[in-house]
């Protein structure tokens, strides 16, 4: 691309064989370097975002998924665990309203049909646990009845403006008035596909800005309509904290336990993709989205399709019993995926690779001290950019550590003269107790660092 100072010279090298000089023509060619170079960056930055791998934009790479009928990763909202006893019949639908404070929502995670709690034979009174999604607005509800001009699939809006900054907690209702039905949805385009009455799964497209798109199999029905319940993507920090030790559904009393200070529990928030993982999983959906060939192909639709509660997974093909084993690690330890789940995932897709059966486990966490000594020019602090260095070789099944890597990279830090040592120690188990040195690496084994800098100034 040429520089605007080049583009410059052009204009007045043959202004200048034209024999046109004064102040107007200096003018002019400032303009026109000046449009000439900016259209060289509009054709540039067009190029760029029209690919996956080089675009900046976010909206770039979420319509480039798009024609892929990948469905970017909208987030899931943070989850508040009520233990506590019904004093009352309490009725309420899947993101129906359970609590209002002045600054947040909470909406039911599952229906609720809730009778007053009786006691045992004993008269003792036990408590149930009831979700809620937390949310910092209220619910969005959209609406659309199908014509000729949108049957092929629905954007959800309001008063003619797309809806944005939307989460993965959503309810899709579709039928006339009166008759409404309640499907279910997926972000798996081949899911959707293979769907087939009653058990059809609505397809969920990420749009720009985080917007939703409906598709039904066969299209919807014209003269239907179509609700979409849906609820604004929220992170844990935005919520009101001193407000959150006030929840409470009407009608209920709370219940303290150990697991439940309070009565309450939280679960964070599951973030959105970033730009990073987007591009991968995009482009691996493409090909999945064809055909699964491999083990390694299992273990990605694995991620993807519990993308909300897996943080990431390894595999191995078990000779032995002719079975795929899958060890997996959570995206928040108080919330791995229940035994409900996982048969589900291997009842649905265990078909797709050829296999006797399926195993699928949590990955067994390490803890891992490190002891880094450093010679530095100055007194800056290392731990920072240390810890990030390491991050790359956490919570990574099967990750083999290579010290003299760690070494390299450390070295490489602005301020260090030279790495003195490196001591990578024996692992311990979360608790502290010793590991067999047989078992201290394998598929189904990750790493948590105790990082110790030293630094020696010279």
């Amino acid at each position: 691309m040429n520089s605007r100072e080049s583009i410059k010279q052009e204009l007045q090298l043959i202004a200048k064989n034209h024999e046109l000089k004064g102040e107007s023509v200096d003018l002019q060619v400032d303009l026109l370097s000046y449009c000439l170079f900016h259209e060289q960056l509009e054709i540039s930055n067009t190029a760029r975002e029209l690919s996956i791998s080089s675009a900046v934009l976010i909206n770039s790479k979420i319509e480039l998924g798009m024609d892929r009928m990948y469905s970017v990763y909208r987030g899931n909202n943070p989850i508040v665990t009520l233990n506590m006893l019904s004093n009352s019949f309490i009725k309420a639908d899947k993101l129906g309203l359970l609590y209002e404070s002045s600054s947040f929502y909470v909406y039911a995670a599952d229906p609720l049909n809730l009778t007053p709690t009786v006691g045992d034979s004993d008269g003792v009174r036990h408590p149930i646990q009831v979700q809620g999604i937390l949310c910092k607005s209220e619910k969005i509800v959209a609406s659309a009845t199908v014509d000729k001009s949108n049957k092929y699939y629905i954007d959800l809006k309001i008063d003619g403006h797309l809806c944005n900054n939307l989460s993965e907690d959503i309810v899709v209702k579709i039928g006339i008035e009166g008759d409404m039905k309640e499907y279910k949805t997926t972000r798996f385009f081949p899911d959707h596909a293979k769907s087939v009455e009653p058990d059809e799964l609505i397809f969920v497209l990420t749009i720009p800005d985080f917007g939703i798109r409906l598709f039904k199999k066969g299209f919807f029905n014209v003269d239907d309509t179509v609700v979409a319940e849906v609820l604004t993507y929220t992170e844990f920090d935005e919520l009101n904290q001193d407000e959150l030790d006030k929840i409470l559904i009407p009608g209920t009393e709370l219940v303290e336990e150990e697991a439940y200070p309070s009565g309450r529990s939280f679960l964070d928030n599951v973030p959105r993709e970033n730009a990073k993982s987007l591009q991968y999983n995009s482009n691996f959906a493409g090909r999945v989205n064809h055909e699964i060939q491999s083990c390694s192909d299992v273990n990605y639709l694995f991620q993807e399709i519990n993308i909300a509660k897996v943080l990431n997974s390894s595999y191995i093909y078990n000779d032995d019993t002719n079975s795929i084993d899958i060890y997996y690690i959570p995206k928040l330890p108080s919330n791995p995926l229940t035994a409900l789940e996982i048969s589900n995932f291997i009842k649905n897709y265990k078909s797709y690779f050829i296999t006797m059966d399926m195993v699928i486990s949590l990955g067994t966490k390490y803890i891992v001290p490190i002891f880094i000594d450093v010679v530095m020019n100055d007194s800056m602090s290392l731990l920072e950019p240390v810890q990030e260095i390491l991050s790359d070789y956490e919570y990574q099944l099967g990750m083999e550590l290579n010290e003299n890597l760690i070494r390299s990279r450390v070295s490489k830090l602005d301020s260090v003269k030279y790495v003195n040592k490196i001591e990578i120690q024996t692992p311990t188990t979360e608790s502290g107790g010793a590991i067999d040195p047989e078992l201290i690496s394998g598929p189904n084994i990750y790493y948590e660092f105790n990082v110790t800098v030293n630094y020696i100034k010279q």
